[in-house]
């Protein structure tokens, strides 16, 4: 294959969403406590509420990692149609002394009983596939 041809397939799967989600999940134990690194463009790139517990949020960073955060209670509208707010005690992270609400639900913030490191959730590129 030509050098041309590698860089087309090569941007294609960068466009199509497949090689930016992947990748960053390789490298790291699913499943491990952390924390969330802040970077200068911000923490949290995306988040999902959890269908089934409204206190479970997928929250995806900068660098395009998947975090389960499990939330002291609901404060997160499950639409994922409002501005994730953050109050952090001056660390470059969001960790369990963060307190995190909406905007859509602004005097409602919620302590992290949990951050540790995931997949995808359902819906997303990457995400575990259903058995059929």
């Amino acid at each position: 294959m030509t050098r041309i041809g590698r860089t087309s397939i090569l941007i294609g799967l960068a466009l199509s969403g497949t090689a930016t989600a992947l990748p960053a999940q390789q490298s790291r134990v699913i499943g491990e406590e952390t924390t969330i690194p802040y970077s200068v463009a911000g923490a949290i790139r995306q988040y999902q509420v959890d269908r089934a517990d409204h206190r479970i949020v997928y929250m995806q960073d900068a660098r395009l990692r998947w975090y389960r955060v499990q939330l002291s209670g609901e404060c997160l509208p499950p639409d994922n149609q409002a501005t994730l707010i953050t109050r952090s005690r001056g660390e470059n992270r969001i960790d369990r002394w963060t307190l995190i609400g909406s905007s859509r639900y602004p005097g409602r913030l919620c302590g992290i009983d949990s951050i540790v490191t995931a997949l995808p959730p359902a819906g997303q590129p990457g995400a575990a596939q259903p058995e059929r």
